[in-house]
């Protein structure tokens, strides 16, 4: 899920007046709010394990507001991950395969689990158009992808998995366009 709006986008005296002018937080009126999207996510009856965050306030603040949502309990639910946004000069294939590693990797570490990352623009058009196989073109605020995979266990707890399939794209819902040029396969 990409976060919310950011405030300084939005109002461009913030910056003047902010004690951290680089660390602005989400901006929440009037906008489509991360707890619609975490309604939307409750509505589906699938129950999210856990919660990993950017460490970045605008994305803190939206998963609090899609966890809210939910209606969680659970006090100890999320955890923060560096999902960092591109790296000065990095292209977007190794911001692709980065974003590939992590996701597989907190995956492979919870595979019987439901897992929401709360990250930035790039890392969800990323992930979903590795998934659907052409370009992510724009992924609005509060923008989401919806992925599943088959998990095998076997002997000793272990398990094989198979290979993501992307699941129910609405543009209206999930708030991200395609565009047909094909995306290449990275590591």
């Amino acid at each position: 899920m990409r976060r919310g709006h950011r405030l300084d986008n939005l109002d461009s005296t913030w910056t003047t007046t902010a004690d951290r002018p680089w660390y602005p937080p989400l901006y929440t009126e009037g906008f489509p709010k991360p707890s619609e999207v975490g309604d939307r996510i409750r509505r589906l009856s699938l129950p999210i394990h856990r919660v990993f965050v950017s460490p970045f306030l605008r994305c803190v603040q939206t998963a609090a507001h899609v966890v809210e949502a939910l209606r969680v309990d659970d006090d100890d639910y999320g955890e923060r991950i560096d999902l960092k946004l591109p790296r000065w000069g990095e292209s977007d294939y190794d911001a692709t395969s980065r974003y590939k590693r992590i996701i597989r990797a907190l995956a492979d570490k919870y595979p019987s689990e439901n897992l929401l990352l709360v990250t930035h623009g790039q890392g969800v058009a990323t992930f979903s158009s590795w998934l659907k196989g052409i370009r992510g073109h724009d992924v609005h605020y509060c923008g989401y992808a919806h992925a599943k995979r088959h998990i095998y266990l076997g002997d000793n707890s272990s398990h094989a998995s198979g290979i993501f399939e992307l699941l129910n794209i609405v543009p209206d819902e999930n708030c991200i366009t395609f565009e047909t040029s094909p995306v290449p396969d990275v590591v």
